[in-house]
């Protein structure tokens, strides 16, 4: 899978458009509120895990000790989260192909 167009699909800036759908009430994106949740958190998790510069700050940074604060409870949250997912017949996706 290319990771440059998986997070540019999973990004904050659909789930903003999104958003944007629901607040102007287009009816196509009725109750797409689990969708926003599923692409932040992927969005913030690839920022985590793909953090290279040691300059960056927050959830861009990259992960060490001193920046724990900033995504051990994230990642927590996430693991949950993740663990979850269920698919339409309510199998946990981790336990699905």
């Amino acid at each position: 899978m290319k990771v440059n167009l998986a997070s540019q699909g999973l990004s904050n800036s659909v789930a903003n458009a999104l958003e944007f759908c629901l607040k102007i009430q287009l009816p196509e994106f009725e109750g797409c509120e689990a969708t926003v949740k599923f692409l932040r958190t992927f969005d913030r998790l690839f920022d985590i895990l793909n953090s290279r510069n040691p300059l960056a700050k927050t959830f861009k940074a990259p992960m060490r000790q001193r920046n724990q604060h900033f995504w051990h409870g994230f990642l927590e949250n996430t693991k949950r989260y993740i663990h979850s997912l269920k698919d339409t017949y309510g199998t946990p996706m981790t336990r699905t192909n």
